[in-house]
């Protein structure tokens, strides 16, 4: 028995599981998110807390582009004469 419809139902399966416990209230990940967030705050805290180098010191200020260049020159120019 070759066909699509083995492969769409396993592709399928884990959709099914989430959506049943996302509907029985359950959350899945998110005491993982909650740790990983917490770490993630306590190695950036301590790396400032010692002084080491940060992103922004290491390369320097990040150029403006895109959106951010357009608002940087129109901020930078006056407002236009009514005359």
């Amino acid at each position: 028995m070759t066909g699509w419809l083995p492969d769409f139902m396993i592709g399928l399966a884990p959709l099914i599981l989430l959506v049943a416990l996302l509907m029985g209230g359950k959350y899945p990940g998110e005491r993982t998110l909650a740790r990983a967030q917490l770490l993630l705050a306590r190695a950036f805290r301590h790396v400032r807390a010692c002084g080491q180098a940060t992103l922004r010191t290491l390369f320097g200020p990040v150029p403006a582009r895109g959106g951010r260049l357009i608002a940087n020159s129109m901020a930078r120019r006056g407002p236009p004469s009514c005359v």
